[in-house]
């Protein structure tokens, strides 16, 4: 049975404990102090975590849980129309509900993704740490929006990787889903990353993950050529 653990700031704006009782999940509520939060993750082991935007220290709170434990399927409760991009804990919110969605709607949300895998929950320790190893390696620099956009549409390529994702029609617009921003800001923003790396990349790593024609002065990958060379390595090994 599909657990969900639910801070109490959530619960108590919107009732969201009986409603979703009421569909079949086991549901647990914690105050938002981030060690009794701590804590009750750690006993539960909840497959959802859902969060206020404003629950105290979110970003080291988050980043502890994804570096000690599986990954829960995290969604953030925005009490804003959008959240900016710099506010967001990197890679670590996997869905934004809007402070406007009623308890029915976010029961469906979360009924829905049960329904389609999307809360099983992964390894990220070791998976988002091959992706920064390759990405450090190919010079590309964490302190940009694009860093995390770029995380994000590797590891949608190596969990569909049967499926042939386009990034126009596909990838970018689930990043852009996720992030509350436009398509054509996820696509500068991997641009910006892909631009400011290349050219710093060291011979040896343009043919590790480019080919011998990487040498060339007249080569310059495109987004989807950049992604799926990182892609490609992290599935290959």
């Amino acid at each position: 049975m599909t657990t969900i653990l639910i801070d109490n700031i959530v619960n108590e704006k919107l009732g969201l404990k009986t409603a979703l009782e009421r569909k079949g999940l086991t549901v647990f509520t914690t105050s938002d102090d981030p060690f009794m939060l701590l804590s009750k993750y750690s006993a539960c082991c909840p497959d959802i975590l859902l969060i206020e935007q404003g629950v105290k220290e979110r970003r080291s709170l988050l980043k502890h849980i994804n570096s000690n434990y599986d990954h829960a399927y995290t969604l953030m409760y925005s009490a804003e129309d959008k959240i900016s991009d710099i506010d967001l804990p990197a890679e670590h919110i996997d869905r934004i509900i809007s402070h406007s969605s009623s308890a029915e709607d976010i029961c469906k949300l979360i009924l829905q993704d049960i329904a389609t895998g999307k809360t099983k929950k992964r390894n990220t320790v070791s998976e988002n740490a091959s992706i920064r190893t390759v990405l450090k390696e190919l010079c590309v620099a964490p302190n940009y929006i694009g860093y995390k956009y770029l995380i994000d549409a590797v590891e949608l390529i190596i969990s569909n990787q049967n499926e042939n994702l386009c990034l126009t029609k596909s990838i970018y617009p689930l990043i852009a889903k996720k992030y509350n921003v436009s398509i054509g800001s996820v696509e500068r923003s991997i641009r910006t990353v892909v631009n400011n790396s290349w050219g710093k990349i060291p011979e040896a790593e343009l043919i590790k993950y480019f080919g011998l024609y990487a040498l060339t002065s007249s080569f310059k990958p495109s987004n989807s050529r950049f992604i799926y060379a990182v892609a490609e390595a992290f599935m290959s090994e």
